[in-house]
């Protein structure tokens, strides 16, 4: 895929980007699991239909004002709510409520890059849906129990206050996630299955731009594999390739983990699927636009000593006070490992392959911003100044222990 197309079609280059234009992340897990061929990212250009069923509003759970939700999945009343399923698990969800025969109705959508997650393109607006996918994906799975739905909502929320008091960077945007629905919730945190509706235009809202997914900067066209890569069209026209590097990605990309993780105490998971690049045709890169906050662990003791409530649900949290050991390392695997491996090495390798930039003057910029973004003494934010967290390229199994390394590339 060109740049100017994506320019020229934002809306179709978006849906062909997230199918077609992602080679996966450096786990090397990404195509391990998938939904269904019909469904998959990676299948069909055309959309599929996902059904939904009509039931009863007080035998759901809702997250958020109801007329939030997107209108072409309103029931038209009260006291009903449309709940979308994956078409993959229709009959499962259907027999845990007790019903027999098909759904209600559909709806076409096109998968994302992320297989459960769906956007639909209509008269009435354009949407994201993230649906409950109790089955592998990567390596993951990819259920939406209680406590993944309503943290994801929290560590929205605390972002979003903060953007409307105005003390977010002018570079930092997001996807509003204001609404979702549970159902077979009994108390339990584990229990239920929830979705949530996800807005399509980058708040706080502008003039209409381009966004591109991180990953597809980064990654070869399947369907023209001889397409240069995004990222040279958006580098290298603009003289100084590493500059350009620095003032377009690297530096937004820096203040925007400080305002969250230094300020809002919100360690992000920033790997290449959850942000994406906002671009003005003119002016070039504009904003990183953030999505998904299910991933986000919450730093307790950031958010005590910047005075914010810490009455949050206990799903990916993290004290210093209580296991400074996890804590530190949450919050290296959060910068050197998912910000550091998963972005900025893929940056830097291209710069290096496309355009003889040296691997160590970028990490030094990169070192360098870094500084100047994080003004305070990080040997006591991330324990130790010559060691960083992440972890092995292996399937979880039990749970996964962080995995140590020595000489942090990017700090």
């Amino acid at each position: 895929m060109q740049l100017a197309q994506v320019i020229e079609q934002p809306i179709e280059a978006l849906v062909h980007m997230e199918r077609y234009v992602n080679k996966g992340s450096p786990s090397g897990f990404t195509f391990l699991h998938s939904t269904s061929p019909e469904t998959a990212p990676h299948g069909p250009a055309r959309p599929f239909s996902m059904p939904y069923v009509r039931l009863k509003a007080n035998d759901c759970r809702v997250f958020g004002d109801a007329d939030r939700v997107p209108p072409a999945m309103r029931a038209g009343n009260r006291e009903e709510i449309l709940y979308p399923i994956h078409p993959d698990i229709l009959a499962d969800v259907l027999a845990a409520l007790g019903r027999s025969g098909s759904a209600d109705g559909h709806l076409d959508v096109y998968p994302t890059a992320s297989g459960r997650t769906v956007l639909h393109l209509g008269s009435e607006g354009a949407f994201f849906a993230k649906l409950h996918y109790p089955a592998m994906i990567g390596r993951f799975n990819r259920a939406l129990p209680y406590r993944k739905w309503i943290s994801n909502f929290e560590n929205f929320r605390e972002i979003a206050s903060s953007v409307e008091r105005g003390t977010a960077p002018e570079c930092f945007a997001i996807l509003r996630e204001d609404v979702g629905i549970m159902i077979l919730y009994d108390g339990g945190e584990n229990s239920g299955m929830g979705m949530i509706y996800r807005e399509f235009t980058p708040y706080p809202y502008g003039a209409r731009r381009v966004m591109i997914p991180l990953f597809a900067l980064f990654s070869p066209d399947e369907t023209s594999p001889s397409d240069p890569l995004l990222i040279t069209g958006l580098l290298g026209g603009k003289g100084d390739p590493l500059r350009a590097a620095m003032t377009h990605l690297v530096t937004p990309l820096l203040d925007c983990f400080r305002f969250q993780a230094f300020e809002l105490g919100l360690l992000p998971e920033y790997n290449a699927q959850n942000i994406l690049l906002e671009l003005d045709p003119l002016q070039g890169a504009t904003r990183i636009v953030h999505r998904d906050m299910t991933g986000t662990f919450k730093d307790l003791a950031i958010r005590r000593e910047r005075g914010l409530h810490t009455a949050l649900n206990p799903y990916h949290a993290t004290d210093l006070d209580t296991n400074p050991k996890e804590c530190f390392a949450r919050r290296s695997f959060a910068y050197d490992f998912k910000l550091g491996e998963y972005v900025f090495l893929e940056i830097e390798s291209i710069l290096a392959a496309e355009f003889g930039v040296r691997i160590e003057d970028f990490r030094e910029c990169v070192r360098a911003a870094f500084r100047v973004a994080v003004t305070q003494d990080t040997s006591s934010y991330f324990g130790a100044e010559d060691k960083w967290c992440g972890y092995e390229k292996v399937l979880p199994c039990g749970g996964r222990p962080y995995a140590e390394y020595s000489n942090p590339k990017y700090r």
